[in-house]
């Protein structure tokens, strides 16, 4: 089914989305070239996904009351219309859950309220899709540790007391690279507090951050929120759940290798409140092989990752937009999967853990604001491509995550000021 593209939904990817994005190539040849048809193949997966959902989580905005206020008026609509309600503690908004038939209708009664600012329905978001590309072997070993300098800032901190949490499709907390570092989870896909990896990603994902021979920050305590399924996809509404939890539960660095084309007032709310909240949060940039954003990674207060390949150069598939934040390794990078077993993936979900893992390390000897953090991480990386590009900052953002730097330049600030004072 997912071979079947209308030229409709073409069309309308191409008006809403993407369409501000060719004004920023010099020329049509060059717009062509960066701007293949194959964002909307993301798309129409998840609009056939939905399609076939029973349920719709409509997500409302209302105005600024506190939590009591907005539970006791979601415990009226649960008595009065007999529908599921989610209350959420640090933005302004609550989940009422419809059959499908209803949405239309139930979206244009809520607008009819005083009190309701804005609503939306639910969006799905999935693993970013490589297909043929996403299993890549090399016989350079730990290749992506070595060109970030991960190998040279674990002399200094291995990550120790920061907690981490993958938002994704679980981990497999059994395995011998994560059984140490593991810390608690939850399954918001099944409800319940065992978030064990149906699909692998999850697994792989959190290797990269926390794997005790595979790892960037070997001895951070790792979280994992499951909301995607065994097939890669979820929902919106678990993720705004999962990072509620975070907040909840003090996280210091949040990672989504996960991601839509659509953008969402309630994910960015969200998101905000994170942030304010003293969470760095780390997302990838997308695999669609086109100048595009990809959310949650175009938010503001979001690191945006894009990959690069064992030679530094740009993954093909990787995203090309101006919210592109920094790169990291994403082609062949070898980690843990489910089963006490290992194997290369690629892709901007690879890369991402990357940079998860570096924020760990540096915030373990800085515990400081995600904004300071962020600033240290670019001022640091090093610069890739051709700075002639147009498009260069777009394909690469500051550059290459470099552990090694962060940390060392770190610590030579930190005597500097001490031999100052």
């Amino acid at each position: 089914m997912y071979k079947n593209f209308t030229k409709k939904l073409e069309q309308y990817l191409l008006k809403e989305f993407f369409k501000e994005e060719t004004k920023n190539f010099p020329n049509k040849e060059q717009s062509r070239k960066h701007y293949p048809k194959k964002p909307e193949k993301v798309a129409n997966l998840l609009w056939e996904l939905d399609s076939q959902r029973l349920y719709s989580d409509i997500l409302v905005k209302i105005s600024q009351g506190s939590f009591d206020s907005r539970v006791d008026l979601c415990r009226k609509i649960e008595k009065d219309l007999h529908e599921e309600t989610k209350v959420f503690k640090y933005i302004p908004y609550f989940r009422i859950k419809v059959e499908r038939k209803d949405t239309k209708s139930a979206v244009k009664s809520l607008k009819k309220n005083s009190y309701v600012i804005a609503t939306s329905v639910s969006k799905l978001v999935m693993i970013p899709e490589l297909g043929d590309v996403l299993k890549f072997s090399t016989n350079a070993y730990m290749w992506n540790l070595k060109n970030i300098g991960a190998d040279i800032a674990q002399l200094k901190t291995k990550g120790e007391h920061i907690k981490v949490a993958t938002i994704d499709t679980g981990v497999d907390y059994n395995h011998s690279e994560l059984f140490d570092v593991y810390e608690y989870g939850y399954d918001f896909c099944n409800a319940k507090q065992n978030p064990m990896d149906d699909n692998g990603h999850g697994t792989h994902v959190s290797g990269i951050i926390a794997g005790k021979t595979v790892g960037v920050a070997p001895k951070c305590r790792l979280f994992a929120a499951k909301v995607l399924n065994k097939d890669g996809w979820g929902t919106e509404y678990d993720i705004l759940r999962a990072i509620e939890w975070c907040i909840d539960h003090e996280i210091d660095i949040i990672n989504m290798s996960l991601g839509s084309p659509v953008y969402s007032e309630a994910e960015r709310d969200m998101i905000e409140s994170a942030y304010l909240h003293g969470i760095l949060i780390c997302a990838a940039a997308g695999n669609d092989y086109a100048y595009a954003p990809d959310y949650p990674a175009a938010y503001e207060h979001v690191i945006s990752v894009a990959a690069v390949d064992i030679d530094n150069q740009h993954a093909d598939f990787s995203n090309i937009h101006s919210t592109v934040d920094i790169s990291a390794p994403g082609v062949g990078v070898y980690s843990s999967i489910p089963g006490n077993r290992y194997n290369s993936f690629s892709g901007t979900s690879m890369a991402t853990p990357h940079v998860a893992g570096s924020a760990a390390l540096l915030k373990s000897l800085y515990y400081e604001q995600p904004d300071m953090l962020e600033k240290i991480i670019l001022s640091t990386a090093q610069r890739l491509g051709n700075i002639t590009d147009p498009i260069n900052k777009d394909m690469y953002g500051a550059g290459l995550i470099r552990a090694d730097q962060m940390v060392q330049n770190f610590i030579a600030n930190k005597y500097k000021n001490k031999q100052i004072a």
